[in-house]
């Protein structure tokens, strides 16, 4: 889906942006569907920034660029 949704930006000439959420950080859930969420969310975000020209970690209003 990533990839897809990266050539339909790149055939339209439009930039895409991903905005994700950290759930990375604090406890891990106990429930095993929250800790599947948790997993897949961070395989999408690492994917994403793999494929992407930019990356911005965006934490209590400060900024730090990761690539690019």
């Amino acid at each position: 889906d990533l990839q897809r949704l990266n050539q339909t930006a790149a055939e339209d000439n439009v930039a895409l942006v991903i905005i994700a959420n950290e759930l990375g950080r604090g406890l891990v859930p106990i429930a095993r569907d929250q800790r599947r969420l948790r997993d897949l969310s961070g395989w999408f975000t690492q994917d994403a920034a793999a494929h992407a020209e930019q990356v911005w970690y965006v934490r209590h209003g400060l900024l730090q660029a990761l690539k690019g």
